[in-house]
């Protein structure tokens, strides 16, 4: 199947996915992504549109012990994360996707010269037991990623996001992990 076909195929499940499941499972996703990564400094995360993963859970947990949270917001071609706290103020961009208000906000790239721990939580739409993944077809994560190399990048997904394999071009950066409710691969 072409990335194309996979994503149509894999958007329509996850926009319908059932909604009780998709609140429990987000929670299990979210506990174990915190138990597994709390020793991380700064945490690169999104806030969920169409069916994505909901990290709530997790911006909680990170937020009570204290950690950084920053999430994205697309400038031209490239992903630029900002601080994002409890009661942040948010506005939709043009994708739709709720994204902070960037006015005075500090760019994480100031906090990437220190030697802090720095994970990113990766969304997507089909992920692969072979580390690739299918998002809406732009490249953003895979850029930032390919710069970011210190990085560590962990796909979310729910376990029906998973395939053994994934097309992949030479533009694709595989995932360091992926997580979903049934495991963490």
């Amino acid at each position: 199947m072409h990335k194309e076909a996979i994503r149509k195929k894999y958007l329509d499940l996850r926009i319908n996915y059932d909604r009780n499941n998709m609140i429990s499972h987000s929670d299990i996703i979210s506990e174990s992504y915190y138990k597994l990564y709390k020793d991380y400094d700064i945490f690169l995360l999104y806030i969920s549109n169409k069916g994505e993963v909901d990290l709530s859970l997790l911006f909680e947990l990170l937020f009570e012990n204290g950690k950084k949270v920053y999430i994205p917001v697309v400038s031209g071609d490239d992903l630029e994360f900002y601080l994002y706290e409890k009661g942040s103020q948010l506005k939709v961009d043009k994708f739709g996707i709720k994204v902070p208000i960037t006015s005075s906000i500090l760019k994480v790239e100031l906090e990437i010269e220190r030697d802090s721990k720095i994970i990113i939580g990766v969304p997507g739409i089909a992920f692969g037991l072979d580390y690739n993944r299918i998002g809406y077809g732009k490249g953003y994560y895979d850029r930032y990623l390919k710069e970011k190399k210190a990085v560590k990048s962990v796909g979310i997904a729910y376990d029906f996001q998973l395939l053994d394999r994934l097309p992949a071009d030479e533009n694709d950066v595989k995932l360091d992990q992926i997580i979903t409710e049934m495991k963490i691969i």
